[in-house]
C-alpha cells in the first residue's frame, strides 16, 4: 500500500478512511481488567486510535495538523475474576477525525464493541483513484485483500505478500514475533534483523 502511495498510482491524496471494528468487548465471558479503567488504560482512543494516526501519517508522509475526537462507553460494567462488579470507564468506542498539514482529511471509526464487526479497512481516495485494504476475522492471512481503482476502470486486487506461517493462524503475532525475537537478540548483544 505505501509503494502504490508514494509512487503516485492515485495522485495526491484527498481523504483517508478507517474503520477498525469487531466485537471482542460485547463478550459476556470478557472480564474486567485495568484495560476497562480510563486513567490506566486510555481506551480504543489511547489503544488502537494512537496506531491508526501513526500508520496514516506514515502511508501518507504527512502530519497532523487539526483533530477532533468523540468517544463513547457502550460496555457500562464488567466482572472482575472474584465476580465483583467494576464500573467502566475506558472509551471502547472512538470517532476521529483529522487534517493533515497537505490538505487530506482523515476519518477513523475504531470500535471492539461492534456487533458482526467486520475488522479492519483502510480506503486511501486521490486524485486519480481510490486504494484498499480489507482484514476480516479472524484475522488470518487468507482474510486479507488489497485492491486499486483507478478512476473509470474496474477494481483490481494486488497480491499481498504472504507469511511463512499456516494460513490458519491470526497472522498479527509474525509482526510481535519478529519483533521479540529481535529484542532478545539485542539484549545479548547480537544484531538485528
Amino acid at each position: 500500500m505505501a509503494n502504490l502511495l508514494s509512487n503516485g498510482e492515485i495522485g495526491r491524496i484527498l481523504h483517508i478512511k478507517v474503520s477498525w471494528l469487531v466485537d471482542s468487548g460485547l463478550h459476556s465471558h470478557r472480564l474486567w481488567s485495568w484495560r476497562d479503567e480510563e486513567t490506566a488504560a486510555g481506551g480504543v482512543l489511547l489503544d488502537w486510535c494512537s496506531h491508526v494516526i501513526d500508520y496514516t501519517r506514515m502511508l501518507l508522509r504527512d502530519s497532523v495538523s487539526k483533530i477532533r475526537c468523540s468517544t463513547r462507553v457502550t460496555a457500562k460494567s464488567r466482572l472482575d475474576q472474584r465476580g465483583e462488579l467494576h464500573t467502566v470507564t475506558a472509551p471502547d468506542s472512538c470517532t476521529l477525525e483529522c487534517t493533515f498539514s497537505g490538505g487530506a482529511v482523515g476519518e477513523f471509526l475504531v470500535s471492539r464493541v461492534e456487533p458482526e464487526g467486520h475488522g479492519h479497512r483502510i480506503d486511501i481516495y486521490g486524485e486519480k483513484g481510490r486504494i484498499s485494504f480489507h482484514h476480516r476475522p479472524p484475522f488470518t492471512a487468507d482474510k486479507k485483500k488489497l485492491w486499486i481503482c483507478l478512476s473509470g476502470e474496474k477494481e483490481i486486487e494486488i497480491k499481498i505478500f504472504e507469511t511463512s506461517l499456516d494460513r490458519q493462524i491470526d497472522d498479527r503475532l509474525a509482526a510481535f514475533s519478529s519483533l521479540a525475537e529481535d529484542f532478545v537478540v539485542a539484549g545479548s548483544g547480537g544484531p538485528i534483523s
